[in-house]
């Protein structure tokens, strides 16, 4: 059992933990300024944050409810987009301190010196 943790075993998995973090944080940041546009342009989006107040008995106030339904959902999209940049950080964290320890806890006739 020892043999599956050893160092030639262990390195690839936090190189692979890292490169996924990277790929998590990139997608999940792309998404979020992706969402974050999508979101400003929403018409729902823009009444609301100006403060308009619309009368439920109004015309365009039954329109608003499509776009209100769009503005919740790229709400729900970007804060995934959110947790998935969070899990990026946490991989690309494990990965590295990993790959740290591993360094450090090579012998001593293994560590590499400088002239």
């Amino acid at each position: 059992m020892k043999h599956w943790f050893s160092r030639e075993n262990l390195r690839p998995i936090l190189l692979a933990l890292i490169i996924l973090g990277i790929v998590g944080i990139i997608f999940g940041f792309v998404q979020f300024v992706s969402m974050s546009q999508r979101l400003e342009g929403n018409l729902a989006y823009q009444i609301q944050s100006s403060g308009q107040t619309i009368s439920p008995d109004n015309a365009e106030a039954q329109m608003l409810m499509a776009s209100d339904i769009e503005m919740r959902a790229i709400l729900l999209e970007r804060s995934r987009a959110v947790v998935l940049l969070g899990v990026g950080v946490v991989l690309l964290s494990v990965g590295w301190l990993g790959n740290d320890f591993l360094r450090k806890r090579q012998p001593a006739g293994e560590a590499i010196t400088s002239s």
